[in-house]
């Protein structure tokens, strides 16, 4: 650790001068780490200080602080920190520091870096603000410890990096440190390099090697590998930086981006038919070698009878399971498409071709790939409108929405024409106050259940129903959707709003302190006042009673419940738990937890689990 002495401009002249004056020799000044250069720009610092660096030589790549006492200034706030490249600020905070006696000198600024690259590094310009000015402290020079510490005469081994001279953009190639000329003798096994971030690409270590890396060219024009150094025990050195032309992608590959070896198939349901409204899971899995993790795979097209649908009615979910190797990626991606069936005929998923550029230089395509599923109607149901609670309503609830004149008079022929996504936006565009009005809400929910996101729509109806908005109409919509899931009831609210107990309470509060205060009028002698202080004692029991029932209303009111939207729950909040349990799909449960991606779920049964958050739908 390296501290600097309390110093300030004007105290130093007056110093200097007393000294001259006297006929005494000048001290020298005491050493301070980090010194900075001198700069006729630099410009002194108003209030005296003291800087601590620790570690005194930051470490390539390692943390590392700044403390900074400034005395005479309270209440100090950093402002602009100006740094050379390679030098990140993290965090940083100020508060009052306090000398031997006790009493506040000042503010303590203490801020975090990171050193990376080769260094040395530059503090250009510091400035703080406070309750008593401005305070600016630069330039601060830092070098590297590896730098410092370096045996003078120790002979110092050149590296390069080896690599391709040209390469396409988004390809995947491998890169290694090498020394040149080469070694006289082996290099360990535990050498290692430090560089910064590559610009323009990125580096993955493969594994068993600490010289050698998985690139991928990400931006056009170049790729900058940077300077690095070289840890390799008597062979230790740095190697120059080298730039990599990189080649705009060949028009046949600008969509897919593929280049590789690979195979692409399509896993589709068991069964061939099914049932409206049956959830139906297919897998595209591209398997290979080459740049796996830049690979666009192609866009699902669905039709129904021949007629096109819309794509967001597939849900998507990509999974890589790749590891780096020389020249590129191997594994598998996944894409999982779920759908619910849209309704009675020939549903196709069809796969587009995916144009991939060979080792050879040659562009060849995979696929297209089909898969055709028959959709009956389901059991006991016409398949018409009105065997779905949601759609036999759609089209009153246009008509009552759109009563509310504007742009809104369009519903009724939006939804007539299966324009879903149309009317929603349109929707969404009213006034505040229709569109957040019972009839709107419930129309929305039917126009996302149509539009195919059931789970958000059912999380919507459930949600106003255990709020009791609506009537009895929306109750009577939720018992009807959950009963043609068969996933359960949903979550209900037992107690009345807390608003309906409280007034009760605060008339029968009323009536206590009026018994009261008659009880204490009334005579002495006699029934009444025995009557009357019991009839108090009634109200103000009755009423105790009821704020408890209000609190019990207050506490229902915070548990949170969702629909749960998917057949699967996980024992941990990750894709990799190897526990799961089997749940109904469009089932209620609390929420307990959460997690970035994930979250927390108590099932009616007790049971408890985890979900992703984009198949929890909270209400």
């Amino acid at each position: 650790m390296t501290t600097r002495p309390l110093f300030s401009a004007p105290r130093s002249l007056l110093l200097m001068a007393l000294g001259l004056s006297l006929g005494l020799p000048l001290a020298a000044a005491p050493a301070a780490g980090p010194v900075p250069a001198p700069s006729p720009k630099a410009q002194a610092p108003a209030f005296p200080y003291r800087l601590v660096t620790q570690p005194e030589r930051p470490v390539p790549g390692e943390a590392f602080s700044l403390s900074l006492e400034i005395e005479g200034l309270s209440e100090a706030v950093l402002g602009r920190v100006q740094a050379s490249p390679g030098l990140d600020l993290g965090l940083s905070s100020s508060r009052p520091f306090v000398g031997k006696d006790g009493l506040a000198r000042g503010s303590l600024i203490t801020l975090e870096f990171r050193a990376s690259g080769l260094g040395p590094w530059d503090i250009l310009r510091l400035e703080a603000k406070g309750r008593e000015g401005d305070f600016v402290l630069g330039p601060l020079h830092f070098e590297p410890r590896a730098a410092v510490n370096a045996t003078p005469g120790k002979r110092v081994q050149t590296w390069v990096w080896v690599g391709p001279d040209k390469v396409f953009r988004h390809s995947s190639f491998t890169v290694s440190l090498q020394p040149s000329p080469a070694a006289a003798g082996p290099i360990p096994p535990s050498a290692s390099a430090s560089f910064a971030p590559p610009e323009g690409g990125t580096l993955e270590a493969l594994p068993g090697s600490g010289l050698t890396w998985t690139a991928t060219a990400l931006d056009a024009g170049s790729l900058e590998l940077p300077q690095a150094r070289i840890e390799a025990g008597a062979f230790s050195g740095k190697a120059p930086v080298r730039s990599i032309e990189v080649l705009p992608l060949p028009r046949e590959i600008e969509t897919s981006r593929a280049m590789g070896e690979f195979t692409l198939g399509l896993e589709t349901p068991p069964q061939a038919i099914v049932r409206d409204g049956d959830s139906l899971v297919y897998s595209l899995i591209l398997e290979g070698q080459g740049n796996l993790p830049s690979i666009n795979l192609p866009k699902p097209r669905l039709s129904l009878n021949g007629q096109a649908l819309a794509p967001d009615l597939v849900s998507q979910r990509r999974r890589d399971s790749i590891r780096a190797i020389p020249g590129g990626y191997t594994g598998s991606v996944v894409l999982e498409l779920v759908l619910e069936a849209p309704g009675p005929g020939n549903l196709v998923l069809s796969i587009p071709s995916l144009a991939v550029l060979g080792p050879g230089g040659e562009v060849s395509s995979l696929g297209p790939l089909n898969s055709s599923i028959r959709v009956l109607p389901r059991s006991g149901k016409s398949g018409g409108p009105g065997s779905d609670p949601f759609l036999s309503r759609l089209g009153d609830l246009a008509k009552a929405v759109s009563a509310r004149g504007g742009d809104l008079v369009g519903l009724p022929a939006l939804v007539a024409k299966a324009r879903f996504a149309q009317a929603l936006t349109l929707l969404g565009a009213a006034p505040v106050i229709v569109k957040t009005s019972a009839d709107s809400r419930t129309l929305e929910a039917c126009l996302l259940w149509a539009k195919g996101e059931k789970g958000r729509a059912l999380g919507i109806v459930y949600g106003m129903a255990r709020r009791h908005e609506g009537g009895p109409g929306l109750s009577l919509l939720a018992k009807e959707a959950s009963a043609l899931l068969g996933a359960g009831k949903p979550a209900t609210k037992l107690l009345p709003k807390a608003s309906l107990i409280l007034v009760p309470a605060a008339l029968l509060v009323l009536a206590f302190l009026g018994f009261l205060l008659a009880g204490a009028r009334a005579p002495r002698t006699g029934v009444r006042k025995p009557l009357l202080r019991g009839a108090a004692g009634l109200c103000l029991l009755t009423a105790l009673g009821l704020g408890l029932f209000a609190g019990a209303s207050l506490l229902e009111d915070k548990a949170e419940y969702g629909v749960v939207w998917t057949d699967t729950l996980l024992s941990v909040p990750s894709a990799l738990a190897e526990g799961r349990e089997i749940v109904l799909k469009g089932s209620s449960a609390r929420i307990i937890g959460a997690s970035p991606d994930y979250v927390g779920l108590r099932m009616e049964d007790g049971r408890v689990g985890w979900a992703p958050r984009d198949l929890v739908f909270p209400y």
